[in-house]
């Protein structure tokens, strides 16, 4: 799947960048309007999961790629500022890890995240020259999907029970980077950002109160590709 998804990506890239016009024309006349794909890799990631708001857990969480694309606008008569809409997806595996053990007993969780954020960008940016450094937050949702096993051993003998999660929840980004004009029509940027969300997918019946709280944090370097109209 995801050899599939790198390879209409960069098809995808290569008939943009072939049929779209060239204007070599000097830095700092790119359209207004601008689409873009991004990709990069999320590494250093937390994640802690809470059960019924009793217990705590440091899950062990892989580095892993990601992709997405975005829709920006810069302000014509403010080119300092720009806005962005941003879907971006990552999806690392969670390796087993061990929560609770006694001698030879122990109750171990593992599984696969699922993370599809939608994200509002605000950005302030140098706007003069061909490099352009900016800053930006992002405020959005994220869309939590946890879909896993757990495994308990007592006594020698070993169960394995299925665990499935999902969730939407508010989302938090912040991030830095340089933006580089290459021509009237394309440009590119490198960035890094710190991002943040917190599910609770709470319920309760006649007795008992439940909760399932994923808090995931993230530093994710991204490479990003952007034509201009």
């Amino acid at each position: 799947m995801k050899q599939i998804i790198s390879s209409v990506t960069v098809l995808f890239l290569a008939a943009l960048i072939s049929s779209a016009p060239v204007n070599t024309s000097v830095a700092g006349e790119t359209g207004p309007l601008y689409i873009g794909v991004v990709g990069g890799y999320a590494f250093g990631s937390d994640l802690e999961y809470k059960e019924s708001h009793f217990s705590s857990y440091d899950l062990d969480i892989q580095n892993t790629w990601t992709l997405g694309a975005k829709i920006g606008y810069t302000m014509p008569f403010a080119r300092a500022i720009a806005v962005e809409f941003e879907y971006l997806y990552f999806g690392p595996d969670v390796d087993r890890t061990v929560l609770a053990s006694e001698g030879d007993d122990f109750y171990a969780l593992e599984g696969d995240l699922d993370v599809h954020n939608f994200m509002f960008n605000f950005i302030a940016k140098y706007p003069e020259g061909r490099f352009h450094p900016f800053l930006g937050i992002g405020l959005g949702v994220s869309d939590v999907d946890f879909s896993g096993k757990e495994i308990e051993g007592w006594d020698g003998i070993t169960d394995t029970y299925s665990l499935s999660y999902d969730d939407t929840a508010f989302a938090w980004q912040i991030f830095a980077g340089v933006n580089c004009e290459i021509n009237r029509n394309f440009s590119v940027d490198l960035a890094y950002r710190f991002f943040m969300t917190d599910t609770d997918d709470d319920y309760e019946d006649y007795y008992y109160y439940y909760g399932t709280e994923l808090e995931i944090e993230s530093s994710i370097v991204t490479f990003g590709l952007n034509y201009h109209f």
